[in-house]
């Protein structure tokens, strides 16, 4: 795992990079197919979780569907999970996740993952993270498949069980229990369809478990698209102090083919650009 945080208090924000393998190399029957997910804390509470276990043996339908890749916050292709489960403690395949790059200064973190579960596609995709935290305020989180042919993305946040809203400018924004919120807007060239599901039955979507044998629904943000590879599509997740403050003056910059090359802040005070190799900071003095 790589871990991001703003500081050691209670109220810190913290996000938790998930860049390791499915599970034990054995049968990796405890793992889950969740390589790349995400999960994220501001003001010292969840916003973003690990859906949780629920059970093992008792209902395959829910096992399956809570160590499945559409039950965290990462990406799937084609409908797929990373892994196909075979029983409830084996896979028929275990994916690998490698950590291609990790860096933390005064003023950011920086860390880049790729896995090969998609491998077998018609037209091998491949999946690549990168997620920049930007102390200690926000973090962008930036999605490319890279591939060929038509391909359908399914991008999810799954939120603890939250408010969670989206407005008519496709700014998504979840209210903490402590008065705080989380916005999160994702730029893309492509078009994206923005949803919130929670406590879906058919398909199962938009739950979790805290604890063992028992589930409750949560919403989920899917950001669906259907297009041609590459793609890129980077994410902003902004905590705010106030839950009613507006979203932040943030704007994408031109793509270079595949998506957006960064995002500019205030009116270009601040600049995160993207390429296929890096992510890089730019600040104007005073």
């Amino acid at each position: 795992y790589v871990v991001m945080r703003s500081q050691w208090e209670a109220d810190a924000h913290q996000l938790i990079f998930d860049v390791g393998p499915l599970g034990s190399p054995v049968s990796a029957g405890h793992g889950h197919a969740d390589l790349l997910s995400i999960q994220c804390a501001a003001f010292g509470e969840p916003y973003l979780v690990d859906p949780g276990t629920f059970c093992y043996t008792a209902d395959p339908l829910w096992r399956n569907f809570f160590r499945s890749t559409r039950a965290h916050s990462t990406l799937t292709v084609d409908g797929r999970d990373q892994a196909l489960p075979a029983g409830p403690f084996a896979w028929q395949a275990q994916p690998r996740a490698q950590l291609r790059r990790w860096l933390s200064t005064e003023t950011f973190d920086v860390a880049e993952a790729e896995h090969d579960a998609y491998r077998d596609l018609p037209g091998p995709v491949v999946h690549r993270r990168r997620v920049l935290f930007v102390k200690p305020r926000y973090w962008v989180v930036v999605d490319e498949l890279e591939g060929a042919g038509e391909h359908r993305a399914e991008l999810r946040f799954q939120f603890a069980p939250l408010t969670v809203m989206l407005d008519a400018t496709l700014w998504v924004r979840a209210l903490g229990a402590g008065g705080h919120a989380l916005l999160i807007r994702a730029f893309a060239t492509v078009p994206l369809e923005a949803n919130i599901i929670e406590g879906k039955l058919a398909p199962i979507q938009g739950w979790i478990s805290s604890d063992y044998a028992r589930r409750r629904p949560a919403p989920v943000l899917v950001y669906t698209t259907v297009t041609r590879l590459p793609v890129r599509i980077v994410t902003l997740l902004f905590p705010v102090a106030d839950p009613g403050a507006g979203p932040p003056a943030v704007s994408p910059l031109p793509s270079d083919g595949t998506g957006p090359v960064g995002l500019t802040f205030g009116g270009g005070r601040e600049k995160i650009l993207v390429d296929r190799s890096a992510i890089v900071l730019e600040r104007l003095a005073g």
